[in-house]
């Protein structure tokens, strides 16, 4: 069972991060690292959201530009932009961020699915009062 499927079906810990002042969550069991924007290699001819690769601890890792696959306007990188690397499917996979906000424990209580069920946004997840969108990294990746 995916991570993801697990955290919808059983609560768990997420991570929380803002792109363009929403804020979205992944399963922190799917997080292995956190860092700051590195140097990013352009590969030629790959869609504009995947800015190109990363060299992290002599592993290449692909990096996504979470804004510019969810189609919102480009920003100037600052020093809260980061970069989170994810597993997916046993492929690290880096994704550029405004900023990371929290780690925070949910339960299946706080996860709703979501009203459209082709976008990347599976489940919404109200927590406090406080809406968080759980993206399907898998569509993300595709």
């Amino acid at each position: 069972m995916r991570s993801f499927d697990n955290l919808v079906e059983n609560g768990g810990q997420i991570l929380t991060y803002k792109v363009n002042d929403v804020e979205y969550a992944v399963d922190i069991k799917m997080v292995t690292d956190i860092i700051e924007l590195p140097e990013i290699t352009v590969v030629p001819l790959m869609p504009e959201y995947i800015k190109g690769v990363i060299n992290l601890r002599g592993k290449v890792v692909p990096v996504i530009d979470m804004r510019e696959r969810f189609s919102l306007d480009k920003i100037n990188y600052d020093k809260k932009t980061c970069v989170i690397i994810i597993t997916i499917q046993e492929i690290s996979v880096g994704l550029i961020v405004d900023r990371v906000v929290d780690a925070e424990n949910i339960t299946t209580a706080d996860i709703e699915e979501s009203l459209r069920k082709n976008s990347y946004v599976s489940h919404i997840i109200n927590l406090n009062g406080k809406m968080k969108l759980l993206v399907d990294y898998d569509k993300i990746i595709a």
